[in-house]
């Protein structure tokens, strides 16, 4: 008897640096150090992504993965995302290498301090 069984495998290296905002300098700062890698035999799967906590209020976290085998969905809002939003669509069978992840920290202009925080982001390869 022989089987071939679904594989569906995504990989992260890298971390994102501290996404800092200093008022009255920027409203918004964005980090490319992340790079994803996936392989899979299935056909037509998507890459989701979820946040382990809401955002704080006037702030969001944004994120893009690029892909060279799928479509990206562009800049997706995580800021409140605790079930999963597609970031990548139509992933056919074989593997994208080194593809990035890029996060976007933004905030409203009245945004005042908030302390240092951290955030958990979930990438899932499905169907």
């Amino acid at each position: 008897m022989l089987e071939v069984k679904p594989i569906a495998k995504i990989s992260v290296a890298g971390s994102p640096d501290p996404l800092i905002i200093n008022a009255g300098v920027s409203e918004s700062i964005s980090d490319e150090n992340t790079k994803y890698s996936l392989v899979t035999n299935v056909d037509n799967m998507k890459i989701v992504a979820s946040i382990d906590n809401p955002m704080p209020t006037g702030t969001k976290l944004m994120v893009k993965l690029s892909s060279s085998k799928a479509s990206s969905a562009g800049l997706v809002d995580l800021s409140n995302a605790l079930t999963p939003l597609d970031v990548v669509r139509g992933i056919g069978r074989g593997s994208d290498v080194d593809q990035s992840i890029s996060y976007t920290f933004a905030a409203n202009d009245g945004v005042d301090d908030i302390a240092a925080q951290s955030r958990m982001v979930t990438l899932t390869l499905t169907n």
